[in-house]
């Protein structure tokens, strides 16, 4: 599923009736292709996910690269590129600055939150005041039998997108601390959203040093 200003998308193999917002392909190989071709012609300045260092970006890229589909979401037409940093990694994309918010909120919001889990739903219910759709997964086995069932799919696909909805509407009211913490560390804004205050502050430090005359050695 994608979301941005007055756009709102998914799109799926698996077929059922007609539902607003639902667009339809033939397998997982053009899933991918479409998923690619949306975002290109939406041309964003910040690709957005949550724990999609983590989770999403690296598993599209592992299903393309089983599918012989290049997931060039770069504005070069270059791959997205899973590079080391921290425990979860980094996907970094050409062009477009790849923000996870879960990186983000674990550093700078989770200290002074209530919640006590940092999953999407619980996040999103704190800090917007918006619920995750409802959808009862079960076990595997009942969740893939579900997938056999049109009343299934549609509420499958309406809590996808809901997911979609609440990552939009936490970027844009994190979006002014982004920006601020940004300009005064004086980092990129893939850098700032993934940093923890250490190196925030390393940052800060780095920009100001000669002010005081000072000389950051290597490290």
């Amino acid at each position: 599923s994608l979301v941005g200003d007055d756009f709102k998308k998914v799109v799926t193999w698996k077929k059922f009736k007609e539902m607003k917002n639902v667009e339809f392909v033939e397998d997982e190989q053009e899933l991918l292709k479409r998923f690619v071709e949306i975002v290109k012609k939406e041309d964003p300045d910040c690709l957005v996910g949550y724990f999609s260092d983590g989770f999403d970006l690296p598993y599209l890229r592992e299903r393309a690269d089983k599918h012989k589909v290049k997931l060039n979401l770069g504005i070069d037409n270059s791959n997205v590129t899973l590079a080391r940093g921290g425990r979860i990694g980094n996907a970094k994309i050409t062009g477009i600055v790849h923000v996870d918010l879960f990186k983000f909120i674990s550093t700078m919001f989770a200290p002074i939150m209530k919640t006590e889990t940092l999953n999407l739903g619980d996040v999103a219910q704190e800090l917007i005041g918006e619920k995750k759709a409802e959808f009862e997964f079960g076990s595997q086995e009942k969740f893939s039998q579900k997938l056999h069932k049109e009343t299934e799919l549609r509420k499958f696909a309406s809590y996808n997108l809901q997911d979609s909805v609440l990552v939009f509407n936490l970027f844009n009211k994190l979006w002014p601390t982004m920006q601020e913490v940004t300009k005064v560390v004086g980092d990129t804004l893939f850098g700032t959203t993934r940093s923890g205050y250490s190196q925030l502050v390393e940052h800060y430090f780095m920009q100001h040093a000669s002010q005081f005359n000072e000389l950051i050695p290597n490290r």
